[in-house]
């Protein structure tokens, strides 16, 4: 089954890393939507249902544990897991607070990113 997985970022360069990345797992097995705004996400989220939210936590012009923190606002309980250059204990904090249940260091643990959606 293909896992839709929401990803919050401004540019498509993350979703470019993690689709060379997840071509590992075979054909049709993630598929990615790209929200860069808040508004974005809510639309996306109001349209399709998602296995995951998949949230750059440093990106430069977008605040994405701010888009989060409004999404679960208005009740969204899908799964967060982020990923950063650098986990500092505020952002591991600020990100834990708003349900994100695990962090990944990019580009270091991208295995272990690409082998937490194939068992999750």
């Amino acid at each position: 089954m293909m896992k839709r997985v929401l990803l919050i970022d401004e540019t498509s360069l993350l979703a470019t890393l993690m689709s060379e990345k997840l071509a590992q797992l075979g054909p049709n097995k993630v598929h990615f939507d790209l929200a860069s705004s808040v508004k974005q996400a809510m639309g996306l989220l109001q349209e399709k249902a998602f296995d995951l939210l998949l949230i750059n936590s440093q990106a430069d012009q977008l605040d994405a544990l701010q888009v989060l923190g409004r999404l679960r606002e208005v009740h969204c309980e899908t799964e967060a897991i982020a990923v950063a250059g650098w986990l500092t204990p505020q952002l591991v904090e600020h990100g834990e607070s708003l349900g994100i249940s695990r962090f990944f260091r990019l580009p270091a643990e991208v295995d272990a990113f690409v082998c937490h959606l194939k068992f999750s």
